[in-house]
């Protein structure tokens, strides 16, 4: 029997006539034998071919169903389908919140802040040196010890630097490390916080008396501005580490 003696079903085959469900066979699953036509107005499914025809007159008056000659005219139907969406364009983020992803998410962030802090204290220990070898004039106990403690200071800052952040680089992440670990490394940058607002302080003392040498107050000036810019590289980098 050839292909053209069966009629043309209208639905596909998964989907069952009325009769199919109610007679019995249909409790066995579904038949390999195709199903008899039956034409759309007497289907299952012309009540809701009608509705959605009457709501579309309801919603669209004066609507019609157009050709394939007038589809193909306004759109090349036979050319091959092409994505054509275009994402849309995040809205710009405030200054502030650009401001926090910056310090809270970007790896260099850490780095950079231990390099200014590395820069600026091996600045303070330098300067510190010079005022020490400064002959022209005996130092004051303030001003020896203002000098002495950055050497002191500066000088153990710059070994615990290279440490803790090649530890930082080869290590987890801040906020999924032990606990202890934590703690002692912010405990460490708090001990050279401390110490450097000592220092800091002894220098504003040299500041606000001078001396009357002026190579040794452009020293202790110096000696003062590194101190501040080091401190507060200090503090934002234990800030960092908190909120990290």
């Amino acid at each position: 029997m050839s292909a053209s003696n069966f009629p043309v079903r209208s639905v596909p085959p998964y989907v069952y006539t009325r009769s199919q469900i109610d007679s019995e066979d249909s409790l066995q699953g579904p038949s390999t034998t195709p199903a008899p036509w039956v034409p759309m107005e007497q289907s299952q499914w012309a009540p809701i071919v009608r509705e959605q025809k009457r709501q579309m007159e309801r919603e669209c008056p004066g609507a019609r169903q157009v050709t394939w000659e007038e589809m193909n005219g306004n759109y090349d139907l036979e050319a091959p389908a092409q994505a054509r969406i275009t994402p849309p364009k995040p809205a710009p983020l405030p200054v502030k919140q650009k401001a926090r992803n910056i310090l809270m998410r970007k790896w260099y962030i850490p780095t950079l802040l231990r390099l200014i802090q590395w820069a600026f204290c091996m600045v303070a220990l330098v300067v510190a040196i010079d005022i020490i070898q400064h002959h022209d004039k005996p130092l004051t106990g303030v001003e020896k010890g203002s000098a002495l403690m950055a050497v002191a200071i500066d000088g153990a800052a710059l070994i615990y630097l290279i440490v803790v952040h090649f530890f930082e680089l080869t290590s987890k992440p801040m906020g999924i490390r032990p606990a202890m670990a934590i703690v002692s490394v912010l405990l460490l940058d708090l001990v050279f916080i401390v110490f450097g607002s000592s220092n800091l302080g002894l220098a504003f003392v040299n500041l606000v008396q001078p001396s009357g040498d002026e190579h040794l107050d452009h020293r202790q000036l110096a000696l003062a501005v590194t101190l501040v810019i080091a401190l507060i590289a200090w503090i934002l980098t234990m800030v960092v580490s908190l909120l990290r």
